[in-house]
């Protein structure tokens, strides 16, 4: 018996992708399919469904206008606004892409929301929160969400889930750092032309990880890392410090180094930001 996912995803209007031909992704995922969704529970939850079943074309997307049970990193709930934000999972097959990198599709899942940011905020400079989180400033724009199902030695599937902060005016206190891209420059913005560069963006990021452009993903990855460099607080395996972020370790775990040069290499979940 098919789940109630596979009901509402299948009674729900599929489209082809428009191609823009103004970006340099706008072939990329030429066969792409656009399930949009009014209220669900979560994009990726039926992003997972839809891939499971039906293996629809690589850079497939899943919107909704609002999702009962957004999700974070680890379970974390994603506070947003109906019809206010984007809210999308992309479908991808990132069959060349060893286990053991798959961290790449973190980088360039990412990077793509800074991009989208930075041409719609040109003068602001987005920063990315290790793991999963993207910053504008010191706020919290934008949060990701990375599934990847994985057989033998292989990634052969990839749910790249994204909340982006657009057009909401203001966020609960439960959300104190939060952000939009209206609070910053007051303007409303067109959610579905907003959708459409972001798509073509997270193209030319998946040619670069399909081209093996790893070493400048790393450096564009690297010279975006939230507080690399600073000295800041944290709490690291339940203990208070002070520790400056240096870089990546393999796997993408976060290194740093503690006040008296101990480096220090965290997992997620094993680092909270205190600053």
């Amino acid at each position: 018996m098919k789940s109630m996912f596979s009901a509402l995803i299948n009674n729900c209007t599929v489209y082809k992708m428009a191609v823009n031909s103004d970006f340099e992704s706008s072939n990329f995922f030429q066969e792409a399919e656009y399930r949009p969704l009014g209220v669900t529970t979560s994009t990726n939850v039926v992003a997972l469904e839809w891939m499971v079943n039906d293996a629809p074309a690589e850079g497939s997307l899943v919107t909704a206008s609002f999702q009962t049970n957004g999700k974070g990193q680890e379970g974390n709930v994603w506070e947003s606004e109906k019809d206010a934000n984007i809210t999308v999972s992309v479908i991808l097959y990132p069959k060349s892409v060893k286990p053991e990198d798959q961290f790449y599709l973190t980088q360039i899942i990412s990077l793509s929301v800074c991009d989208i940011i930075e041409m719609y905020l040109p003068d602001e400079k987005t920063y990315i929160k290790w793991p999963n989180d993207i910053y504008a400033g010191n706020r919290k724009i934008a949060g990701i969400l990375i599934q990847n199902q994985i057989m033998g030695d292989t990634i052969s599937g990839c749910i790249a889930g994204l909340g982006l902060n657009v057009n909401q005016a203001s966020f609960s206190a439960a959300a104190p750092r939060a952000i939009s891209m209206r609070m910053i420059s007051g303007n409303i913005y067109n959610l579905k032309q907003l959708l459409s560069d972001w798509h073509n963006f997270v193209g030319r990021r998946y040619r670069h990880l399909q081209n093996k452009e790893t070493e400048q993903l790393n450096k564009e990855y690297l010279s975006r890392l939230y507080l690399r460099g600073v000295k800041s607080g944290y709490i690291i395996r339940g203990r208070e410090m002070n520790a400056t972020i240096t870089g990546l370790a393999p796997f993408g775990m976060l290194k740093l180094h503690d006040e008296k040069g101990n480096e220090i290499v965290c997992a997620m979940k094993e680092i909270v930001f205190t600053e």
